[in-house]
């Protein structure tokens, strides 16, 4: 009893009990082994994205490389959440208890978890590495009725506050808000894609060939199609997923409606625009289509997906998307190179078309539409500029 420290709270939602205690890494690494992504549903990221990460080095050092238990004092612990909780030191075994966790959730201390976890499966002398260590455990257990909107809104507060001095992302940190939660569930249902929420969520799947990757909607290209179907075509391609997953970007664009399939509809149009940047990789004399396209599928993606993304009818049935976003985009790409020859002719784009004359005289013409695809001005031109649609 003198091993553990257990208190109550009371929070805005309901009543919590936190129980404090050091528990053997062992029985951690034999639970998230087994369990993986399924223990780490709140958690900001998924067991193998906490594999890329300077601080498991450290960890794995300080579990396989010291006899002593040195893993109880440098390490911050694990936070853990807990539906019920069963403390037991009645076990007839001298500084042992049986800890019992009815649906436990860890939303902090995953690289921790990680770690040890890993160094179970791989390593078969794990025995002699585990032994007499332990590590900081924190149990948060909900006591009585929590509705569940209030129950998830609380471990939402707890995952954020506990993570706040870690070196996650903003895309990490928005992987488990309501909003994506539901966009991911629309577009599987409806499209049958797998919107990526969560780094490394579907690397089962994919590893065992029970889905293809072309089938994994790309969390960072998802935002940025987004943001360019909001008029935000030069943000998407300059601005970092560190910016465009901020709370007053993300929510900008993650609207809670019906939108979720425009956005897919601009998708799609962004793979098949990928897919024809491919069919140029090798040819010398055309790389990246420019002959063809202009510089629409090397710094134009996002540009192409604004100006395709606004014939887009909510009328438009799920099984004809694919076949009617190539038909628009094959459209808007045949009067690319006329909109680039309308854009180097502005005043307003001289920061990124102009000439000079060289001391022999000679004119020296200077194109930057890398430049140019990010910088200020697209956006107005794209919405003034007037393509041609051909009824069908």
């Amino acid at each position: 009893s003198d091993s553990r420290i257990s208190y109550t709270v009371q929070s805005k939602y309901g009543t919590c009990k936190i129980m404090v205690a050091f528990v053997p890494v062992l029985e951690i690494a034999k639970v998230v082994a087994k369990y993986k992504n399924s223990i780490l549903k709140y958690n900001p990221r998924c067991f193998l994205s906490l594999k890329n990460n300077t601080i498991n080095p450290k960890i794995r050092s300080t579990i396989k490389d010291k006899k002593t238990n040195e893993i109880a004092l440098y390490n911050n612990g694990i936070t853990i959440l807990s539906d019920d909780t069963i403390f037991n030191s009645q076990v007839a075994i001298k500084d042992t208890a049986q800890l019992i966790i009815k649906n436990p959730q860890i939303v902090n201390g995953g690289q921790t978890a990680y770690t040890v976890a890993s160094i179970y499966e791989d390593d078969p002398d794990y025995m002699e590495h585990f032994e007499g260590k332990e590590v900081l455990v924190k149990i948060i257990t909900f006591l009585g009725e929590y509705k569940e909107s209030d129950k998830l809104s609380l471990i939402e507060e707890i995952s954020k506050a506990t993570n706040e001095q870690t070196p996650v992302k903003e895309v990490d940190r928005r992987s488990n808000d309501k909003i994506q939660i539901e966009y991911q569930e629309k577009i599987y249902r409806d499209f049958g894609y797998f919107y990526n929420r969560k780094m490394g969520e579907f690397y089962d799947g994919l590893n065992h060939n029970f889905i293809t990757r072309d089938m994994v909607v790309d969390r960072a290209v998802f935002m940025r199609v987004a943001s360019s179907i909001q008029g935000e075509i030069a943000k998407a391609r300059r601005n970092s997923d560190e910016i465009l997953f901020r709370t007053e970007h993300f929510d900008q664009i993650f609207l809670n409606t019906n939108i979720y399939k425009k956005y897919m509809y601009g998708y799609f149009c962004h793979q098949y625009l990928t897919e024809l940047e491919k069919g140029f990789a090798n040819k010398k004399n055309n790389k990246y289509g420019v002959n063809t396209y202009g510089n629409a599928l090397r710094y134009g993606k996002y540009a192409v997906t604004y100006v395709v993304s606004k014939y887009y009818l909510e009328s438009l049935e799920l099984h004809d998307y694919l076949n009617n976003v190539r038909m628009y985009t094959d459209i808007i790409l045949g009067q690319w190179l006329q909109y680039e020859q309308y854009i180097v002719k502005k005043e307003h784009n001289r920061d990124y078309f102009y000439q000079e004359t060289e001391e022999d005289g000679l004119i020296k013409y200077y194109y930057n539409y890398d430049g140019y695809y990010k910088g200020r001005t697209i956006n107005k031109d794209l919405k003034q500029y007037k393509f041609v649609i051909q009824s069908q």
